[in-house]
């Protein structure tokens, strides 16, 4: 039986602590492989039917119970997960190609990080800065390509390509 890649979406939120005007970025502990127990931007399979944007919605909202989000309604990206299969050489355990997307947390009055409630197959979800996120990845606890993801966003929002709004 011959296999093909999956379609899967990636959702980068931006959170910006008002006091210091800094970028947060929410980050998943996932619990299933590929990457299990590395943290990564959260996302997953694309349903049958269901397009990339509400998938990538859904995905937030399963993985850390956020429904509040302004969004841009065009992906940014696209990257590939290849992971080989360590038992059959030359066969690979995944393939996903993974539509990018990016959305911000409307602007509050507070200082305080939104509430996070990981679930569905995520063990836990944080608030990152940049450099936090790159201490991560020095330790190796992070999944292969989210520094490149994030500091896309940075350049594209710094430069206003990203604007977000409203989207039920």
């Amino acid at each position: 039986m011959k296999m093909y890649p999956r379609a899967a979406v990636a959702a980068t939120l931006q959170w910006t602590k008002p006091a210091t005007n800094l970028h947060h970025y929410l980050l998943v502990q996932r619990k299933n492989p590929p990457d299990q127990n590395k943290w990564s931007i959260p996302g997953g399979k694309i349903e049958l039917g269901e397009e990339a944007l509400v998938a990538a919605k859904r995905e937030i909202e399963e993985e850390t119970q956020i429904r509040d989000c302004l969004w841009n309604s065009k992906s940014f990206l696209t990257t590939d997960a290849i992971v080989p299969d360590r038992k059959n050489i030359g066969s690979y355990a995944f393939h996903y190609v993974i539509a990018h997307f990016f959305a911000k947390i409307p602007p509050t009055c507070g200082n305080r990080a939104p509430v996070l409630t990981p679930s569905d197959d995520a063990l836990d979800a944080k608030w990152f800065s940049l450099e936090e996120i790159k201490d991560i990845e020095f330790s190796q606890h992070l999944s292969k390509g989210v520094i490149e993801v994030i500091s896309q966003v940075e350049k594209l929002s710094t430069l206003g390509i990203l604007s977000t709004e409203k989207i039920e």
